[in-house]
């Protein structure tokens, strides 16, 4: 069995190689910037590439992003030593891989509701019962309104939790961005919401870029156009 040092060394191989795979794909040519080095610590060890911080790991093999350098985020969770083989290290941030591949738009939409689903610390009331069941959910009286933070629509979440949400949404908006670099991707996403929001009936893509977070602009022409005759041709 593989030691942490032995583990790490392999991680650190794995981004090196995954990194420099994806600039050359890119036609990049500062290679160096994907030269990785690990520099141990008493405490965590970090993985840096091309001369900046990118990762922390812990004694129990976790492997976190950084908010700074040496400052490790918790929130940016990427995994374990032990499952680095379920991750795409490529790309600016770490991406979550399904069945050994990327996810496709459907999966991370999908795991991601799941995430948001199973968070703990949060409830939704539209009644005073409602309410008060939600409460003793989290484990508060109903009388301890202090604890906890209004999210609107319903929503109320516990204040010791709010940080960790916000780190959730924030790493949620950040793989939608990084994996909309991709076009292939973007033209999955747009054929599934064009159909999800009725495009065949209604003629008009704007719901379905409205459900996506994009305007027309962020959206290549040609890709768009693709997409809504994709959509057409299919009913």
């Amino acid at each position: 069995m593989k030691n942490l040092k032995e583990k790490i060394k392999e991680f650190a191989e794995l981004v090196e190689k995954e990194q420099l795979e994806r600039l050359k794909k890119d036609g990049l040519l500062y290679l160096l910037d994907a030269k990785v080095k690990v520099k141990e610590g008493k405490k965590y060890t970090k993985v840096d590439i091309g001369g900046s911080g990118k990762f922390m790991i812990d004694s129990d093999g976790n492997i976190f992003g950084i908010k700074a350098y040496g400052v490790i985020h918790k929130g940016h969770r990427y995994g374990t030593l032990d499952s680095i083989d379920e991750w795409y290290w490529g790309e600016y941030s770490p991406v979550k891989k399904v069945r050994g591949q990327l996810e496709s738009y459907q999966e991370l939409k999908q795991r991601q509701q799941k995430e948001l689903n199973e968070f703990e610390g949060i409830f939704f009331a539209f009644s005073n019962e409602q309410f008060n069941k939600g409460m003793k959910k989290i484990g508060l009286l109903k009388e301890d309104t202090g604890q906890i933070f209004s999210l609107g629509a319903g929503g109320y979440i516990l204040k010791t939790k709010s940080k960790a949400f916000n780190d959730l949404f924030k790493r949620h908006a950040d793989e939608k961005k990084k994996r909309n670099a991709d076009e292939k991707f973007i033209f999955e996403s747009l054929c599934y919401e064009l159909n999800n929001h009725e495009f065949c009936i209604t003629g008009d893509p704007t719901e379905a870029l409205e459900a996506l977070e994009l305007n027309r602009e962020d959206v290549p022409v040609e890709l768009l156009k693709k997409a809504m005759a994709e959509e057409m041709v299919s009913k």
